[in-house]
């Protein structure tokens, strides 16, 4: 998982899975819901920024990915801690 990532003023401090249930995870289901919360820090006001995640396989292949462009979701104005699901 990330950590410590920069770009832009923003940067990432943690990333975790949570089960159905709000619980945090460390494998994910087949067919059962997933939330990814991406935690960060904006140290100086960082206006509509982008996240995007992409999931592989154990052995490197790519099974999906998103980001918040693609699906249209404007996040606003970020200024300091937050996180982002």
């Amino acid at each position: 998982m990330a950590s410590a990532v920069t770009g832009g003023g923003l940067r990432i401090t943690s990333v975790e899975f949570l089960d159905e249930h709000g619980a945090a995870s460390t494998t994910a289901i087949h067919r059962h819901p997933l939330t990814i919360r991406v935690h960060y820090d904006a140290a100086r006001p960082v206006a509509d920024p982008v996240f995007g995640v992409a999931l592989h396989s154990g052995s490197g292949v790519h099974l999906t990915g998103t980001n918040t462009r693609i699906d249209e979701f404007r996040i606003g104005e970020l200024h300091g801690p937050g996180h982002v699901d």
